[in-house]
This record gives structure tokens, sequence and C-alpha cells, in this order.
């Protein structure tokens, strides 16, 4: 017997509503008697009867925000599934800052190190603006479907962009300064940054010196007071805080 709370089940779903307009309005009037013959009138005692009815993943293409949350939830609240979870991870069903994408390829934002997902263009995080913070009560679901949602994911997806970028010589200095402020808020969440994460950024070139090339951290200087009398004399790789790049708003990175 359709109601409005069946809105977010029929579009995931393929269900046999009663006709009203065969009927009228008034087999609203029967809902009691229509319950004891069977008819199926509250959704949240159905979930599994969504599940089984569940359409194909062409359909599950740009679910609404009501309609995702909604699948999510009958995945919770059922043990068998597993019809429901194929057709999701098939579908381009989520709605990321790229657009809608396949789980596979979507990462759930964390506010500890979801920094890390703004340092480059290729993560493509799900939208929380448009499902609010519902999503993140159903992450064990997220996970069962294919989203990314565990930091060491996204530190090794991370550090495969952030070599194509230093091979390719594409690190920007928006890149740099973005991925500094990021490892400042990764310290002060006392998140554990991987070993993988901290050698490469240690190894890498990624910072732009004042001689017009990238170098690793450990070949490079802040420039201070301190070095002005030896940089008069020699050629020293000093971190560019030129306006063309950084800018002096580097040394407040210092730490």
């Amino acid at each position: 017997l359709y109601g409005e709370f069946w809105k977010a089940a029929s579009s995931i779903s393929n269900i046999h509503f009663i006709d009203q307009d065969y009927y009228r309005k008034d087999i609203m009037k029967y809902k009691t008697e229509l319950m004891l013959l069977g008819v199926m009138v509250d959704v949240s005692e159905n979930y599994q009867f969504v599940i089984d009815h569940v359409k194909s993943a062409a359909d599950l293409n740009w679910l609404s925000s009501e309609s995702l949350l909604f699948a999510l939830k009958c995945i919770c609240k059922s043990h068998e599934a597993d019809k429901l979870v194929a057709s999701l991870k098939s579908a381009k069903c989520l709605k990321t800052n790229m657009g809608f994408l396949c789980p596979a390829e979507c990462f759930l934002f964390n506010s500890e190190w979801g920094c890390m997902l703004q340092v480059f263009d290729g993560f493509p995080y799900i939208d929380f603006d448009i499902y609010g913070n519902n999503i993140f009560q159903y992450k064990d679901e997220l996970v069962k479907i294919g989203v990314v949602v565990e930091f060491d994911a996204v530190v090794k997806k991370c550090c495969t962009i952030f070599k194509q970028r230093c091979s390719s010589k594409s690190f920007t200095k928006e890149n740099g300064l973005s991925f500094i402020a990021c490892y400042r808020n990764l310290m002060n969440s006392l998140q554990v940054i991987p070993a993988e994460l901290r050698t490469y950024i240690h190894e890498a070139k990624w910072i732009k010196t004042r001689l017009g090339d990238f170098r690793s951290t450990k070949d490079c200087i802040l420039f201070s007071t301190e070095w002005d009398p030896i940089s008069r004399i020699t050629l020293l790789p000093f971190v560019d805080d030129s306006t063309n790049s950084y800018g002096k708003g580097v040394h407040e990175w210092k730490s």
C-alpha cells in the first residue's frame, strides 16, 4: 500500500503497489484490513522484501540522497543484503565532488585526515553537503559496497599521486602549501602518520627552491637572517619564498 514512506524504497526496488486510481483513495481507509490480508503497509518491517526485489545496477545510477541513505539502511537492517550490495557496487550511485561515481572510486571524508583528500584533485570524496551527517552512520555499509574509508588506503593513493606529480614535474605551489597545511592538521589530530608517507615526504623532490629546481626536504633550506652572510657568497637551495612561488607566508609553516 503506497505511502510517502515508500518513495525511497520504490526508487531502488521493483515493488507492486496497489493501484489507487483503480480502487480510488477509499482504499486508504482499510489499512488495518489490508494488513490482516497480508498487504505490506509499513516499510520499516519489510527491508528484506525491498532487497529481494532490488532493481538492476543500471537503474541505481544517480540516486537521490534519500534513496541512497535508504539503501544503506536496508543493508544495515538485513542479514542477507548481498543482492543490493552487488547492485550498488556496479552503479554510479554516489555523489562526489567529481560527480556521480561507483562506490569503489569514492572516499569517505574524515575530519581528522580529510585534508589529505583535498591536496590533489584526484580524490573523489563523497559530497557530505548532499547527504548530511547521516552518511557517517553507515560507515560499515559503505565499506561493504566498496567505498574507501580507512586512512591507510588514502595514504597509498596519496603517495601514488605524489609520485606521479613529482615525476611529471606537475607538483604545483598550491599542492605544496596545501600538503604542508594538511601535515600540520595531521600532527595536531595526533593521527599516526604511516612510515610510507613520512619516508616519501622526505625523499621525493617536491619543494621548489630559489635555484629553480625541485628538491627533497632534506636538501632544502628555509631562509632566515642567520643564513644571510653565507647566502651572499654561495648558491644555496633556499625554499622559494618569492611572490611567484610559495610567498613569504611559507615561513608560517616553519615547524
